[in-house]
């Protein structure tokens, strides 16, 4: 696969992070305002311009020159409601096989003119699941489409709402629990939450927090592990841009969409974890873990978490691929993971050199202030 980086400079909270080669799996850990969300959300602005980029150039190398692909930055900055961590100091590279994408204020963004050559072109889907989830179930009974959330969360609606067009139910183990729709009398489209036992059924948006955070995941995970398309769907964006353009009858290709070696789909994901107990925080990670490495298409997951159990449970899924088991039909190859702490606005790498282990030592260190403050009672008489 195309070698993958990315390097932010004095943006919002992050002074200087450098992800030199991003790998399948790449996982953040910090304080909350600590710059996670927003390494994030770069990345995710940055995949998106590239994958513009990549449809852009597969035209022009059809003969057509297409004006109506959007390679400006200023949109996405606004709609992530990052556009106030701009500095004079602000500097972003994005780099993938041989294409560079870079941005400052002063030069603006740089690398658009370039034309991938078709042995690099790539096809790309991003999806972006919002910390802010958890309301996509009472806005489905409510018919809203929570354009108030913003446009991270407007995101992860829409890829939901395409992934319930195809799944109809899915079942989640680790809660016991399934997911499922009812056509009502009428035609209308209800949602629900039942056990696997079939004994009692709610209505999603009457379902735990847990639960109604942790059902987006899994069906779009599901979506875009087993059913996705992204052949299909770029022929789709190809043929409607040629149609906007007048160009369908001019444009002459050597390369069918089908023929385009590189693919992946993306998966970033704010807090995995919210609202749920540790144990299904680590099962969560199994089952997302497990959709990656079955995928139909490359699938990556990036995860921004605030949880101990789950960087953890990481080692756990290392050790399980070095013995050749599955834990819950999940392992995480240690060359293709990747485990940061994002301290101070920079990243500090947590994985051992030379041990196929992350170092969660400092995870532990309000824990065991805890303890220590609970011994320095034992001699307080009372």
């Amino acid at each position: 696969m195309q070698k993958e980086s990315l390097i932010i400079k004095h943006f919002g909270p992050i002074r200087n992070v450098e992800l030199k080669d991003i790998k399948q799996f790449l996982f953040l850990v910090g304080e909350s305002g600590s710059g996670k969300s927003t390494i994030l959300k770069v990345l995710a602005m940055m995949q998106h311009i590239y994958k513009q980029l990549n449809l852009r150039s597969y035209l022009k190398l059809g003969s057509v020159i297409d004006r109506s692909i959007d390679l400006s930055i200023g949109d996405y900055l606004r709609n992530g409601g990052m556009t106030d961590y701009l500095t004079d100091r602000t500097e972003l590279i994005y780099k993938k096989g041989d294409c560079e994408l870079s941005y400052t204020p002063q030069g603006g963004l740089k690398g658009t003119r370039k034309t991938v050559a078709a042995e690099q072109l790539s096809l790309e889907k991003i999806s972006f699941l919002s910390d802010k989830r958890g309301a996509i179930a009472n806005l489905l009974a409510n018919n809203d489409n929570g354009a108030a959330l913003g446009f991270y969360f407007l995101e992860t609606f829409k890829d939901f709402k395409e992934a319930i067009e195809r799944i109809k139910k899915i079942e989640m183990p680790f809660l016991n629990i399934r997911y499922y729709e009812k056509k009502m009398p009428g035609g209308s489209r209800q949602f629900f939450i039942g056990n696997l036992e079939d004994t009692y059924g709610i209505h999603f948006e009457d379902a735990s927090s847990g639960i109604q955070t942790v059902t987006p995941l899994a069906v779009i995970a599901e979506y875009y592990s087993r059913y996705f398309d992204i052949v299909k769907e770029s022929n789709r964006s190809i043929v409607d841009l040629l149609g906007r353009n007048d160009s369908l009858a001019s444009f002459k290709h050597d390369m069918n969409v089908g023929d385009i070696p590189n693919r992946s789909i993306h998966l970033i994901i704010e807090e995995p974890e919210l609202s749920m107990f540790p144990k299904a925080q680590r099962s969560s990670i199994n089952m997302l873990v497990r959709k990656c490495m079955n995928a139909a298409t490359r699938m990556t997951l990036s995860v921004a978490t605030h949880s101990p159990y789950i960087i953890n449970h990481l080692n756990l899924l290392m050790k399980a691929a070095d013995k050749g088991v599955l834990i819950e039909g999940a392992s995480l190859d240690y060359d293709q993971t990747e485990v940061y702490a994002v301290e101070n606005g920079e990243l500090r790498n947590l994985k051992v050199q030379n041990a196929h282990l992350v170092n969660t030592d400092y995870l532990s260190e309000d824990i065991n202030e805890i303890y220590d403050e609970y011994d320095k009672l034992d001699g307080i008489q009372p």
